[in-house]
């Protein structure tokens, strides 16, 4: 999928169903009635409102689509989580363990492209991990197929993991196509992400499962 296509498929608030939204919000605003020191005060306040107008947005535009699979829940993350590490020393690391990948242009997309985005309030921060072609090309040449490239990448990550610390794979031997499936969701996101950025290593803006804690599998999806 070309950029073009990617953000063709976006709703703006200049399409017919973003301006129905806009108009809804208007006529809000009009029946606030605001005299001018109000109206000042929600204008000096214009950042907090569009973080809760995201809130808003993110929560009525979901699905409901297995809501009864969601609890509430108050775990959180681990006391030695700081959050993600900077691009630089996320791509560093990933050198290490899988030399041959090249970082170039990976660092010139965050600083051209990612640094740019408006991203939504639940990201952490920026995420690096490999592109599958990429340790195909490197590490496994001769798996042509696109499902066993995928069980190849994941065997791989997970023996480098292996090799690194303690760590023991339950699954080894078993991460097969019959097994083992990459989401069709996922695998288009994931083509979206290497036509864009065009690299070994992608980055993808994410979070590791706050934003969907008490929820199934299938509600999270």
């Amino acid at each position: 999928m070309s950029k073009t296509a990617l953000i063709t498929s976006m709703v703006t608030s200049r399409d017919p169903k973003g301006r129905q939204s806009v108009s809804v919000f208007e006529a809000a605003y009009n029946s606030a009635k605001l005299d001018d020191d109000r109206a000042q005060r929600l204008n000096e306040n214009g950042g907090e409102l569009k973080s809760e107008a995201l809130k808003l947005i993110e929560r009525l535009s979901a699905t409901n689509l297995y809501a009864s699979e969601e609890v509430r829940s108050s775990y959180t993350y681990p006391s030695e989580y700081k959050g993600p590490k900077s691009v630089t020393e996320q791509v560093e690391l990933l050198l290490k363990h899988l030399p041959g990948l090249d970082p170039e242009p990976t660092l010139r997309y965050v600083r051209d492209v990612y640094s740019k985005l408006q991203l939504p309030s639940w990201v952490e921060g920026p995420f690096v991990f490999p592109a599958v072609s990429a340790l195909a090309r490197l590490f496994f040449p001769k798996v042509e197929d696109s499902s066993e490239q995928d069980c190849a990448a994941v065997s791989l990550i997970l023996a480098r993991i292996a090799a690194s610390r303690t760590f023991c794979n339950y699954r080894e031997g078993q991460i097969t196509p019959n097994q083992y499936r990459v989401s069709v969701r996922t695998k288009h996101a994931l083509g979206v992400l290497a036509e864009m950025e065009q690299a070994d290593i992608l980055v993808a803006p994410g979070q590791f499962g706050l934003r969907h804690r008490g929820c199934s599998v299938r509600r999270a999806r």
